[in-house]
């Protein structure tokens, strides 16, 4: 396409989506703001446990493993029925495996009516989130049940709310995503099985994320959940909007309004404010959707892996093969094309050599008489070199390992507690080699095309 012509387009599509964020704006505002008549009373009781991606709702993605994220969040119920209840809300998660996400969440609350005042812990809840997401496929699902531990403060009078259920109350979630790098669409029907006499709940969630979709980078939220009381067959509903901006090293802050629909006595809506540390955007935790890049594109030629090592059992192969399904980087806003079919363009050109190279090894627990628990295990190294456009070594070489180890069954009270003779399967064997070579691969582009990114975007 001629490039006036390609201006002209981008002129027209950047003047049409401007009355498109207006109007969803605006819709979103008055889904919000017109729940004000009939006015509502009080949010939706501890049941409801607000540790989603927006709030109630979560996305079918999750973090990284080993990535962490911290949140803390501060909001304000009034109403005439409870008075002013102070939420503190505290939210940590971790990234388990690749599909896994683990989670625990507690509250401190305060609560003034009136002349009474109360002032303690809230119930905690745990939670796994469980995501699967094909290949190159913006849908995505999960499944997330949660726990609700009563940690709460139990003293109760006349005026006051109970900060606990007095039992643990379970809940479970089916999660349906469908995510762009700009749009995101949530579902996530449930139940909620209570302890005690109390009764189930029937839950359902929607939610739209809009990503970078307001100028400045702030990203834009709103959801809708209600629960359904299988006993006198009540709903109790709220919406939610929020806005959420990135700041540095990991910092990002947030600030919302709830409501609550289909009361009769008033209350105002509930503000929120919050401020979190670690991934913040969730649908790119798989690297399949990235930000629009900043700068122009640069290739990344891999031109082959050798070995300095005898290589029987295709330590190479199973690397290259990682290295040529990986297709788009990007780091610091520059894409990295990664190459591997043997055409090189012009670009930046990565040598690999692998130094090391075990599978088949054992380790494990061995507790004599008591305890036999083997684990087979895999290791690689490999000296990577990074040349430039004209053939300048980047840096010094350097050495990335990875591993992966996989239990072989456990035994109590074992008449023979040597692990070191374990014979490991040889299907357990290319298994290992294939995550560890999968890691490899991982950790070696991780950091080049970090480089790369720095020093092509000053």
């Amino acid at each position: 396409m001629p490039r006036g012509l390609q201006h002209t387009c981008a002129r027209n599509w950047e003047r049409g989506r401007a009355p498109l964020r207006r109007t969803l704006i605006f819709w979103m505002m008055a889904l919000l703001l017109g729940t004000a008549a009939p006015p509502a009373v009080s949010q939706i009781t501890w049941l409801n446990w607000e540790d989603g991606d927006v709030l109630n709702v979560s996305s079918a993605s999750g973090l990284m493993p080993g990535r962490v994220e911290l949140d803390v969040s501060r909001s304000l119920e009034s109403g005439i029925a409870r008075g002013e209840i102070l939420h503190h809300h505290f939210l940590f998660k971790y990234g388990l495996t690749r599909s896994l996400t683990f989670g625990a969440s507690g509250r401190h609350l305060q609560q003034k009516n009136g002349e009474l005042f109360k002032d303690g812990l809230g119930d905690s809840n745990l939670f796994l989130k469980w995501h699967w997401r094909p290949k190159s496929s913006a849908y995505a699902v999960g499944l997330r049940p949660s726990i609700s531990i009563p940690t709460g403060y139990e003293l109760e009078r006349p005026g006051l709310e109970s900060f606990t259920s007095s039992h643990n109350d379970f809940a479970l979630q089916a999660l349906f995503s469908f995510h762009t790098d700009k749009l995101g669409i949530h579902l996530n029907p449930g139940v909620i099985a209570t302890g005690g006499d109390n009764p189930m709940y029937l839950t359902a969630g929607a939610a739209l994320n809009l990503h970078r979709f307001i100028p400045l980078g702030i990203d834009m939220a709103g959801e809708y959940f209600t629960r359904w009381n299988m006993v006198t067959e009540d709903f109790e509903s709220d919406v939610f909007m929020k806005f959420h901006r990135s700041l540095f090293w990991g910092l990002s802050l947030e600030t919302g309004v709830k409501r609550r629909l289909l009361e009769s006595a008033s209350s105002q809506a509930e503000w929120r404010f919050g401020l979190s540390f670690g991934r913040v955007h969730d649908p790119h935790a798989d690297k399949r959707y990235l930000p629009p890049p900043k700068y122009p594109p640069v290739h990344l030629n891999i031109t082959s892996v050798s070995t300095g090592i005898p290589d029987p059992l295709g330590w190479a192969p199973l690397l290259t093969d990682e290295f040529r399904t990986t297709g788009k980087q990007q780091a610091h806003g520059v894409p990295v094309y990664v190459g591997t079919d043997g055409v090189s363009k012009r670009g930046y050109t990565m040598n690999i050599e692998i130094i090391q190279a075990e599978d088949g090894r054992v380790g494990g627990i061995s507790l004599p008489m008591i305890l036999r628990a083997p684990r087979a295990e895999a290791e690689v190294h490999a000296r990577v070199r990074l040349l430039d456009e004209d053939g300048v070594p980047v840096g010094r070489d350097e050495v990335f390992q990875a591993s992966a180890s996989r239990g072989l069954g456990a035994q109590l009270a074992p008449m023979n507690s040597d692990i070191e003779n374990e014979v490991v399967p040889d299907e357990v064997r290319n298994d290992l080699r294939r995550k560890a070579a999968r890691k490899l691969a991982e950790v070696i582009l991780d950091s080049n095309t970090d480089v790369i990114g720095r020093r092509e975007s000053k």
